[in-house]
């Protein structure tokens, strides 16, 4: 072989792996549906249109725009009207954007745009109103005629802050803003004005879409028996990871969810979730073990919700004796003998029962003897100073007599040290959960724990198709 057939050789070989990284590039930074760069573009984009400004007075602005009801066409006519809509969309918008402005897909039905032309806010209110108005002409998709309206926000630098995500979280609450606002609206950001109420319908709003983008994540906290030390039981507990928030803790969404109505949706999902994630663990060869769910009061108004209940079981296959359903004492505020019908129903079944957080809500001991459950999970507020509190001692000693006389396991919550665990065992309390053991798992490291107790089965069970 001659050097000129060498070197041609390795030009060639050059080539096609320069070429690969730009393929490799391009799927990173851009979205498969409308071709627009994608949310990690932006962010990168920004940081390096701010460290190439020569003059940090200059503005550019940041706009989010969100198509108002989304949902709504896609529930109705299907993902595939919806997808030719997004495209039509993106590109009407890209045929108004200036040279050097950027324009992305920043998810589900959002866009970002980076207006770096303008010299004063005017300049942002013209762009958006062009946008507003280019978008109310209607859009043909697989021949239905769509009429959409669009909410637009906008933060500019650096009057409404210099770093890239302030700017952009600080453009999505003015969006979300401008859609409380109304349809075909638009709103900058205004610091400290009202910020808690955008705040909250930013986060009702992120939440709504946390299903859609596969945010919401279950873990597993172990209940371990205080005779065997071994685990017997999960609660599965929600996590929310959001994709620019980051780590959203329960307390903080979770009453929102009830308050909107959204628990519905999400406990569906989490029931649907957990009994696929059983089913997963059993196919792995792992012992069958008894998973509690925490059940809203919302859910079980629900009309459907038993039927709901059926067919996830059925679609999953799971054995309905290993699922626990957690309750909360509110349900002994109304409607109790329905209510009491309704748990029947489950029981019959075969799934299993739990009073959850019991003593910090509405206790009667007169439903306490009607219900039928299996569980009473004492919560951790009388547990906290067990070791050190009389009191706290003398009512959990009394949690445990009764429940025990009405043939009710009993499980500690929020148990966090040894001299806990301690006086919980000499009270003859069946099980624990808390931090002393372990904290919320997720699915892998949950499998790790039960492969070391050391016992495995062989069956393979198939979720129904």
């Amino acid at each position: 072989m001659t050097w000129n057939e060498v070197i041609r050789l390795h030009i060639a070989d050059v080539t096609n792996q320069k070429q690969a990284e730009a393929i490799i590039s391009y799927q990173i930074h851009h979205d498969a549906l409308t071709g627009l760069p994608n949310r990690k573009y932006l962010q990168e984009h920004l940081v390096e249109v701010i460290e190439k400004l020569e003059d940090k007075e200059k503005l550019f602005a940041v706009l989010f725009l969100d198509i108002d009801r989304f949902k709504l066409i896609n529930d109705s006519l299907g993902h595939n009207v919806g997808d030719l809509l997004l495209k039509a969309v993106s590109d009407r918008l890209k045929s108004l954007l200036k040279q050097g402005d950027v324009m992305v897909r920043w998810g589900a039905d959002e866009f970002a745009i980076i207006a770096k032309d303008i010299n004063c806010a005017d300049a942002v209110v013209q762009i958006a109103e062009a946008m507003i108005q280019a978008l109310t002409l209607p859009f043909n998709c697989d021949g239905h005629e769509l009429h959409i309206t669009t909410s637009i926000g906008a933060s500019i630098y650096p009057s409404h802050n210099t770093e890239v995500d302030a700017l952009i979280r600080n453009a999505d609450m003015a969006m979300y803003r401008a859609k409380a606002e109304g349809q075909n609206s638009f709103q900058f950001y205004v610091p400290n004005m009202q910020e808690q109420s955008f705040q909250r319908l930013s986060m009702e709003n992120n939440l709504r879409r946390a299903l859609e983008n596969n945010e919401l994540l279950t873990y597993y906290q172990p209940q371990i028996d205080l005779i065997t030390g071994k685990i017997v039981g999960l609660e599965v507990l929600l996590r929310w990871k959001h994709v620019s928030l980051g780590s959203i803790p329960p307390s903080q969404f979770i009453p929102l969810a009830e308050e909107t109505g959204l628990i519905t949706a999400i406990g569906t999902w989490v029931l649907r979730q957990t009994c696929l994630q059983a089913i997963a663990w059993l196919n792995m060869g792992l012992p069958p073990i008894q998973i509690g769910v925490n059940l809203s009061i919302k859910q079980l108004q629900q009309k459907d919700f038993l039927s709901c209940l059926q067919q996830i079981l059925e679609e999953t296959n799971l054995d309905p004796h290993f699922l626990e359903l957690e309750i909360t004492e509110g349900i002994m505020m109304d409607n109790v003998e329905e209510k009491i019908v309704l748990l029947n129903e489950f029981r019959q079944m075969g799934i299993q029962l739990s009073i959850d957080d019991f003593g910090t809500g509405y206790s009667a001991l007169s439903y306490l003897k009607n219900l039928p459950i299996d569980t009473l999970k004492i919560d951790r507020i009388f547990i906290e100073y067990i070791a050190h509190n009389a009191h706290d001692r003398a009512i959990v000693a009394s949690i445990i007599s009764l429940s025990h006389s009405l043939d009710l396991n009993v499980i500690a919550e929020g148990v966090e040290t040894q001299e806990q665990v301690d006086v919980l065992r000499s009270l003859g309390c069946d099980q624990i959960q808390g931090y002393f053991f372990y904290k919320a798992l997720p699915a892998d490291e949950i499998e790790t724990l039960l492969r070391s107790q050391g016992i495995t089965r062989p069956n393979r069970i198939e979720p129904a198709q």
